[in-house]
């Protein structure tokens, strides 16, 4: 099987990847943006790499090398210097398609079942390409794809613009998600119209936070246990008591050398300098609210890095709008807020009965996604438990259900769990196609990047840099909208004026009486 072409927005540097493309000249000149983002200034000089203020070394050539690597320590992403420059579309997509035939021999990095490699839109910034960067994506998109299936790997194309990743996203046909099963497929047109309507609530995991190096939920235990120093006959013990026990056993034993399990639990698990695929996937979608279990702050990284910085409860509450992040167990900001233990469960319904109606009311009001969990915590059990009784307080339905709580996405196949969700539940295990978890895990990737592309609105359509994306029935409806971008004052003057403003921002336009398009380089 062929690999995949993944379109994301997000910061290219702070994806786990195995390699990812360093723009630069053909003098190895590096503009300061991207010198910032590597954050190694000794491996890019290394490298023969320079930038503003610092003097390039007198072999500082591309030297017709397909990249340059960047040698940073081992098990980080590798970036590679590639020249982006030129104002030949076909010239740039050549060079980033010679750069991907040149990685993919390298050893993989990350534990995915495909090696995966990311590149901007190459050459539409400092490149000489900005005003053209349609015609870019039109050479650019078809070229990539077929790099990864010819090279069995994945890759993906991380853009910093809404419009950028519109673009790309409207060069994409269905023929790009033929890895999915014929279900799957159904069930993301189900969730991206949800997206679409503004009804989709994401319910995050851990097993979302695995592609970036993080634990599960028992290997995080099992991890937490050797750091408070248990012996071999306590572990043995230890790994065969229930979750919650063993979360208990480590705290009092950590308690008993006067330290913190919250502080540990923040060292054990360390701060992952790269987001996950699949938290940048999820950070692009149109989705406003969401809900985590999970302690790290990848997820909002990813989402600041897509341009839509998160509002994080209950800390930092917020009265503007724009999408939140509800933390359920706390966060590796706040040690002290972490929950873990049985105690802890067991005092969260009176401790936290604000956060558990937040998610209640979104249960009942919204259409709720659950990736990377298991449906087992008890925090959530009792909360979906009460919401049963509020919808369905004569038990539930017995033909179609009447009060759906949303869809779980499963990477395994567990009936008896299933048959526990039926009357609440769309549970989507196709994902098991019997070649094992981390294939699995891959499909699922593919899945949410097929929802982004089935979601995505077009910020595009009347930014004048991206024409040559546009298809015929793109370019009529743009020909009806463009006059509106020269509206009479006496039209400006209605106050149903505003709606059509704000659909030519939606749409990447530049509203009548307003300085530049809100686009930066």
């Amino acid at each position: 099987m062929g690999g995949h072409l993944f379109v994301m927005r997000g910061d290219l540097a702070k994806l786990a990847c195995d390699d990812w493309l360093l723009p630069c000249a053909g003098s190895l000149h590096v503009s300061r943006g991207f010198w910032r983002a590597v954050g190694d200034d000794d491996a890019l000089r290394a490298a023969g790499a320079w930038s503003d203020g610092r003097s390039p070394r007198q072999d500082a050539r591309m030297a017709g090398r397909a990249a340059v690597p960047v040698a940073l320590p081992h098990g980080s992403p590798r970036p590679w210097l590639v020249d982006t420059t030129g104002r030949d579309p076909e010239g740039v997509t050549s060079r980033a398609v010679a750069f991907v035939a040149h990685v993919a021999r390298q050893p993989q990095i990350t534990r995915r079942a495909r090696r995966l490699i990311a590149l901007p839109v190459v050459g539409t910034g400092a490149g000489g390409n900005y005003q053209t960067a349609g015609a870019v994506l039109a050479q650019l998109m078809p070229a990539l794809r077929a790099a990864a299936t010819a090279h069995g790997v994945d890759i993906a194309l991380v853009t910093r613009e809404a419009a950028h990743y519109a673009a790309a996203q409207s060069l994409r046909t269905a023929a790009d998600f033929t890895a999915l099963p014929a279900a799957l497929r159904q069930a993301v047109t189900r969730l991206a119209r949800k997206a679409q309507q503004g009804q989709l609530v994401l319910f995050l995991g851990a097993g979302v936070s695995i592609g970036a190096g993080l634990p599960d939920w028992d290997t995080l235990l099992t991890r937490l246990g050797a750091y408070a120093g248990l012996d071999a006959e306590e572990l043995g013990l230890y790994e065969a008591q229930h979750a919650l026990d063993r979360a208990e056993y480590v705290a009092l034993k950590l308690a008993a050398q006067q330290r913190n399990v919250g502080q540990a639990v923040v060292e054990v698990l360390g701060t992952p300098p790269c987001y996950g695929l699949a938290h940048g996937l999820l950070a692009g979608l149109p989705v406003s609210e969401s809900v985590t279990t999970n302690y790290d702050q990848l997820f909002e990284q990813a989402s600041a890095a897509a341009g839509r910085p998160l509002a994080v409860l209950p800390r930092e509450p917020t009265r503007r709008a724009g999408p939140w992040l509800l933390k359920m167990h706390g966060c590796l900001a706040h040690p002290e807020d972490i929950i873990l233990t049985r105690q802890n469960y067991l005092r969260y319904a009176v401790r936290n009965a604000a956060l558990a109606g937040i998610v209640q009311a979104m249960l009942i009001t919204k259409h709720m996604v659950f990736i990377g969990f298991s449906m087992r915590d008890d925090n959530f059990l009792r909360i979906v438990d009460e919401v049963r009784r509020a919808v369905h307080p004569d038990g539930p339905a017995d033909a179609a259900r009447a009060h759906e709580l949303g869809t779980a996405l499963m990477l395994t196949r567990d009936r008896l769990v299933k048959s526990l969700w039926t009357h609440d539940l769309h549970w989507e295990d196709g994902f098991d196609q019997g070649d094992g978890v981390a294939e699995a895990a891959r499909r699922l990737e593919i899945f949410l990047d097929d929802v982004g592309y089935q979601a995505t609105a077009q910020a595009h359509l009347l930014d004048p840099r991206f024409i040559d994306a546009l298809d015929e029935s793109d370019l009529a409806l743009r020909d009806l909208l463009l006059p509106l971008t020269h509206a009479s004052e006496a039209a400006q003057a209605s106050p149903a004026f505003a709606h059509v403003r704000r659909l030519l921002a939606a749409l990447g336009g530049r509203g009548p009486g307003k300085a530049g398009d809100g686009q930066g380089p």
